[in-house]
């Protein structure tokens, strides 16, 4: 096993020798990465002549424990677009570190794509919401407190025993791109689809939020709450990638009624919302091909 304490460059390139030599050339140039989070995974199914690299065989990887979430890097074409998801991720209450969690998300940038689509699942606190349906994030609240991305290589320099000071770059906090958005907002009028857009909150877990909680996360202005999506969306940013988040409703809280919410609730209405989520998916990614747009 390689050294965990290896620099962050040594470990993409370690994890990128082990994928490429999984996956045929024609595929090892993806152009858009999906996340596909709780119960997400049968948008695999739009991906045409999938390749399969389990996570278990990319040094440096992480598998998650969390039902729905394979533990794979799946490669193929949507829409003739060439695409790489990551069908399973890993959370801070499963006792991963920042770093492990973004992992994955400096790989998938090393493949140069131009946009990350990232997927959660998440509970309603806006009253407007119904379990089943789909958020659009226009933006997040961080409540991990423990995401501050640590550089290790800033303008060429490596971090560590150079004897020079590494400074940071400030970069926009994951603001989740205005053109993405609008694409999505179009294919879900299109297609007669509900499509909500708002504010996503995060929190670490395990547990769900108690009635409190929900009433305070309404009132500093958030739409949904999930346990995901920030950290992987503060990455992608800081690599230049654009990012478009999509938040499945699993449930709406009312805070003045006592209910308990449970895994299976969550992954039931994932399956409900899978038509909206096929659907923008599949688009989004077609429109990134050359000549459409893009």
């Amino acid at each position: 096993m390689m050294n965990q304490t290896e620099s962050l460059p040594t470990r993409v390139r370690a994890a990128r020798d082990a994928i490429e030599y999984n996956v045929p050339t024609g595929l090892a140039a993806p152009i858009v990465g999906i996340v596909l989070g709780t119960g997400m995974g049968s948008v695999t199914s739009l991906i045409s002549d999938p390749v399969r690299v389990p996570y278990s065989e990319i040094p440096f990887f992480q598998t998650s424990t969390v039902e729905g979430h394979a533990g794979e890097l799946v490669f193929g074409r949507i829409d003739s677009v060439p695409i790489v998801a990551l069908n399973g991720r890993c959370h801070f209450y499963e006792g991963y570190s920042t770093d492990e969690i973004c992992f994955p998300i400096e790989v998938l940038c090393s493949f140069q794509i131009a946009s990350l689509i990232i997927g959660n699942a998440s509970g309603g606190i806006n009253p407007k919401f119904k379990s089943g349906e789909v958020m659009l994030l226009d933006d997040h609240i961080d409540l991990f407190f423990r995401t501050k991305l640590e550089p290790e290589v800033r303008d060429g320099l490596i971090a560590g025993d150079t004897g020079q000071t590494v400074e940071w770059s400030l970069f926009k906090q994951a603001a989740y791109s205005h053109r993405l958005n609008q694409w999505a907002a179009c294919l879900a009028d299109e297609n007669n689809l509900v499509l909500h857009r708002g504010v996503y909150a995060a929190l670490t877990g395990p547990n769900y939020e108690t009635r409190s909680e929900y009433r305070f996360l309404k009132r500093i202005g958030a739409d949904v709450v999930g346990m995901s999506t920030i950290p992987e969306a503060n990455v992608a940013v800081k690599n230049g990638v654009e990012v478009c988040g999509l938040s499945t409703i699993t449930n709406v809280a009312n805070p003045d009624v006592r209910h308990t919410t449970s895994h299976t609730e969550v992954i039931a209405a994932v399956a409900i919302a899978e038509k909206t989520l096929l659907k923008i998916v599949s688009g989004l990614v077609g429109r990134h091909r050359v000549g459409d747009g893009w």
